[in-house]
């Protein structure tokens, strides 16, 4: 599996409640940092997942994030140094 950092693009609601147009014009979406293991990429989505065991037999994975690729800026491989 390959160690990635992706940086994404994420909604961000204006407010709860009635707010002024200038305020929307404000806000913008959030960039996102996210690191982790790719455990699957498929034509909509790139599933990442922090936490992946070291026995190559062992399925299971934890803390996994599932990000569109249409809000996928960049993604980076990364290198880990023993």
């Amino acid at each position: 599996m390959r160690l990635v950092l992706v940086q994404w693009r994420d909604t961000r609601e204006v407010g709860e409640t009635w707010h002024d147009i200038e305020e929307v014009s404000k806000t913008h979406s959030s960039v996102i940092h996210s690191v982790g293991w790719i455990t699957e990429d498929n034509e909509l989505d790139l599933k990442i997942s922090a936490c992946c065991p070291l026995e190559l037999d062992d399925s299971e994975v934890g803390r996994t994030t599932v990000i569109p690729h249409g809000c996928i800026e960049s993604i980076k491989d990364l290198i880990l140094k023993e």
